[in-house]
């Protein structure tokens, strides 16, 4: 497990591992996100004009079907959300509760595990109320 890794080096050693600095990491982190969200824009999965506008952010903070915005793009705000909300608490429990100076890095088993149960519930609450909707039409 990655928490457990930087606690402190292992016995004996100085700590053999140089790891990323700080604005290393977060131009690689961004790198990627950027590529991901270009990628599904460019293959037209995904229409950030629909929830990434000021004006319709709003609608979006529901579980419930939105008119208009399809399944995926539903989810990929809400990993976006997820996504900040993560980073923000890595920099507040590194920085403030810690006080290590740089952001926590056992948080990233817990994006693993809550993450994927959070994703997972989006999903099945909208196939959910997608099926309800169908069977309320006959």
């Amino acid at each position: 497990m990655t928490s457990l890794e930087y606690e402190a080096p292992k016995a004996g050693t100085k700590g053999t591992v140089n790891h990323a600095s700080f604005p290393e990491a977060m131009f690689g982190g961004f790198l990627g996100i950027g590529v991901i969200f270009g990628a599904w824009g460019q293959a037209s999965y995904v229409d950030y004009s629909k929830c990434y506008d000021i004006s319709n952010l709003k609608k979006c903070f529901t579980f419930s079907p939105v008119e208009g915005i399809n399944a995926f793009e539903h989810l990929v705000f809400y990993v976006t959300v997820l996504m900040l909300a993560v980073f923000i608490g890595s920099l507040i429990l590194g920085h403030i509760v810690k006080k290590r100076g740089t952001a926590d890095p056992s948080i990233v088993d817990r994006l693993f595990i809550v993450g994927f149960y959070i994703i997972v519930l989006q999903l099945q609450l909208r196939i959910q109320w997608t099926m309800e909707r169908a069977i309320d039409c006959f």
